[in-house]
């Protein structure tokens, strides 16, 4: 009954902590922050400053606070304990097999593996999943022909932060926002051939994602959709781009 007939106590708000604000509170508000003693919560921290780890439990409140998303927050977080921080994605193309040849520019959908196809640029984060996709392009063009057409290298302020990059293999060009293994020379050095080592551990994912789409839409092994004209090639990226999307 006391505290319907108290008035409301009215705490102080304050949109970031450190150790020095909280000590600094006056005794109601610190419980009503930590809902713990003041003694209570240097008993624990003295416990546990050295290991951080916990159960994650701050993630959202950290998203609110600074307007960024959870998965981001993880994301950021993987990568940095992988090596790499700012790392926000992985790249890498593929070829969606078409059933016969084009009756449109046939010949330039001829690829290096004696096929027709289709090239594809693929974007995924750190848990696999696809968060760019562009197709549309002949198998005969090269992987980072295809990524120069791309809003991602055309337009990189629209998608990336400052020090924010995709990890990627040697067929891509070296820039700001896309980190590449070395290659030729430059990936005899000794230092150079562990960065390689590393990046390929992180860089997996999307070849994993690649697979794991690829097995989910048999269609997308054998594309048995007609490639005659402009109109056909609108239906096929709409057959890709929901498939990559479900």
């Amino acid at each position: 009954m006391f505290r319907y007939l108290a008035g409301l106590q009215v705490y102080s708000s304050l949109e970031e902590y450190n150790l020095a604000t909280l000590l600094g509170m006056r005794d109601n508000d610190f419980k009503q922050v930590v809902r713990i003693t003041q003694d209570g919560f240097l008993y624990i921290y003295n416990l546990i400053q050295n290991s951080c780890n916990g159960n994650g439990a701050s993630l959202g409140w950290i998203a609110r606070s600074y307007g960024i998303s959870q998965g981001r927050i993880e994301i950021s977080t993987s990568m940095e304990l992988e090596g790499f921080p700012g790392c926000i994605g992985f790249l890498d193309g593929t070829t969606i097999p078409l059933f016969q040849r084009s009756g449109w520019d046939g010949e330039v959908y001829y690829d290096c593996k004696k096929r027709y196809s289709l090239n594809v640029q693929i974007v995924c984060d750190n848990f696999k999943r696809i968060t760019d996709l562009l197709s549309g392009w002949p198998g005969s063009c090269a992987h980072s022909t295809r990524y120069k057409r791309m809003g991602l290298y055309l337009r990189p302020c629209n998608f990336f932060s400052p020090g924010q990059y995709l990890l990627t293999d040697s067929a891509y060009p070296l820039s700001l926002h896309c980190i590449p293994c070395y290659k030729g020379a430059a990936a005899e050095s000794r230092y150079n051939r562990l960065f390689n080592f590393y990046l390929s551990q992180s860089q997996v994912r999307i070849e994993h994602c690649i697979g794991i789409l690829k097995a989910r839409w048999a269609l997308l092994q054998n594309l048995r959709l007609a490639c005659n004209q402009a109109s056909d090639m609108i239906h096929i990226n709409k057959w890709i781009y929901v498939c990559s999307a479900a």
